[in-house]
């Protein structure tokens, strides 16, 4: 009997720490553009990958991608947003669940709505935007350009 109470309040202790490490490793970043202008007819958009985030998949810490684009006068008068999802070890949902959530999100901040859509995605990222495409034709039609980056289990 005392072993049994035991080993329940060690489960108990473990799934606790584990719900909080896990909230400590999602990404709590909402989707935003870092830079909207007005009149823009393109836009582009970073998606992370799988336990990465919108800050530390594009960022050095010192360089932060979306920021590089300002100085680059290639994508003067260019909208940049960065999609962001929930990637912590417990997150549940299927890429199909993420891609709702991703047409939910870019319809929200009008991000659907621009004549030219381009997408830089890491890892997983590429599986949710396809998967967005997919079940998105007038978008899909006004993508042109989807890079996907291999995650570190793609590719081999």
């Amino acid at each position: 009997m005392h072993l049994c109470r035991l080993l329940s309040l060690l489960l108990a202790a473990l799934f606790a720490l584990f719900t909080c490490c896990s909230t400590l490793l999602a990404d709590d970043r909402p989707s935003r553009y870092v830079r909207q202008l007005p009149g823009s007819d393109i836009v582009i958009v970073f998606v992370h990958g799988v336990l990465g985030d919108s800050e530390t998949t594009w960022g050095t810490g010192k360089a932060y991608w979306p920021f590089m684009l300002f100085g680059d006068s290639t994508f003067d008068g260019s909208d940049i947003f960065v999609y962001s999802y929930p990637t912590s070890m417990w997150a549940s949902q299927s890429p199909d669940e993420l891609a709702e959530d991703m047409r939910v999100q870019l319809n929200a901040y009008g991000v659907s709505d621009h004549r030219r859509i381009v997408f830089l995605a890491h890892s997983m990222g590429g599986l949710i935007t396809r998967a967005f495409l997919v079940k998105n034709r007038a978008v899909a039609e006004r993508t042109t350009l989807l890079f996907g980056a291999p995650g570190p289990l793609q590719g081999r």
